[in-house]
């Protein structure tokens, strides 16, 4: 039942006239580009150590911890614990095109298919030969250098994605 009544606080929530919610967060990880996160203001318990979430805006949120912010303040000779919203602590985001980004503008881009990773080391290797046979170029040539640690690049990829 409260997951019910939290589900339909979020949807509220989200669809405020302004577009925004109480607990809206903007993870700002450059200047050129920006994030903003519908999340719910308000929650059942004090804590949840495994919040997971995919927002209206494409985000999903996964092992994230959010936890209820409260105010305390004597009311009526009592002391109560008046809440303001929910907090929310996260490490790492993932975009609909599965991209996973974390802070400091760090981007992870999403694995590669086996099939798909073959063929981008064949085609890189296709490259450095006619780098080398065709255009003359040696092993000291600048795009040469540069084509061959793309191609170490993605055979690391290869090998790494064959071991485990």
């Amino acid at each position: 039942e409260e997951s019910e009544e939290e589900s339909e606080e979020e949807s509220e929530e989200e669809s405020s006239s302004d577009g925004k919610s109480d607990g809206e967060s903007e993870q700002r990880p450059d200047a050129e580009e920006q994030t903003a996160l519908g999340l719910p203001g308000a929650m059942a318990g004090d804590y949840d150590g495994r919040y997971a979430k995919k927002t209206s805006r494409g985000v999903a949120l996964a092992a994230a911890r959010r936890w209820r912010v409260t105010k305390t303040a004597l009311v009526d000779g009592q002391l109560v614990a008046e809440s303001l919203g929910v907090g929310y602590a996260f490490d790492e985001w993932t975009l609909d095109d599965g991209t996973v980004r974390r802070p400091g503008g760090v981007r992870v881009e999403p694995a590669l298919a086996p099939e798909e990773l073959e063929r981008r080391v064949a085609a890189q290797a296709d490259l450095v030969r006619g780098l080398k046979e065709v255009d003359g170029k040696t092993n000291q040539d600048p795009e040469v250098k540069q084509a061959v640690a793309e191609l170490l690049r993605l055979k690391a990829l290869r090998d790494d994605d064959t071991a485990s």
